[in-house]
C-alpha cells in the first residue's frame, strides 16, 4: 500500500526490473521518471539510484532481480516453517526496525541512498 514504498537505493550487484500487474506507479530511476501502468516493463540497472511511489491503492508487480542472490535478503534468518496456508501473514504491528533493514541491505550490496519517491536535490 501507499507508504510501504522502498527507500531510494543503490544495487552494486545486480539489476532489478519491474513488470506492473495492476494499479500504477511512479519510478524514479536515476534523473528520470517514469509513470508506469499494467504491463509495462521498467529497468533499474545496477548502480543507478531508484526507488518508487505507488499512486494506486492496490499494487501488484513481478520484480525480477539478475543476477541471482539477492532473493536471499527476502529469507529469514533463522529456518522457518512452511506456510499452513496460501495466504500472507499478518502484516506486523510493531514499527519496521529500520537500521536493521539498512543493515541487511548493505550485507546484500545495496546503499540506501535517501527517502522514497524522487531524488533530493542537495
Amino acid at each position: 500500500p501507499k507508504g510501504t514504498e522502498p527507500p531510494r537505493h543503490v544495487h552494486s550487484r545486480e539489476d532489478e526490473t519491474f513488470y506492473l500487474l495492476e494499479g500504477e506507479i511512479t519510478f524514479y530511476i536515476g534523473d528520470e521518471t517514469y509513470k508506469a501502468t499494467p504491463g509495462m516493463f521498467v529497468s533499474a540497472p545496477r548502480g543507478v539510484p531508484h526507488s518508487y511511489t505507488f499512486e494506486t491503492d492496490v499494487i501488484r508487480m513481478l520484480v525480477l532481480v539478475a543476477p541471482g542472490g539477492f532473493e536471499e535478503f527476502f529469507r529469514p534468518p533463522q529456518s522457518s516453517e512452511p506456510a499452513q496456508a496460501m495466504e500472507p501473514p499478518p502484516p506486523s504491528e510493531a514499527p519496521p526496525d529500520i537500521p536493521a533493514i539498512v543493515a541487511a541491505l548493505e550485507q546484500h550490496g545495496v546503499e540506501v541512498v535517501g527517502p522514497p519517491g524522487p531524488p533530493v536535490p542537495g
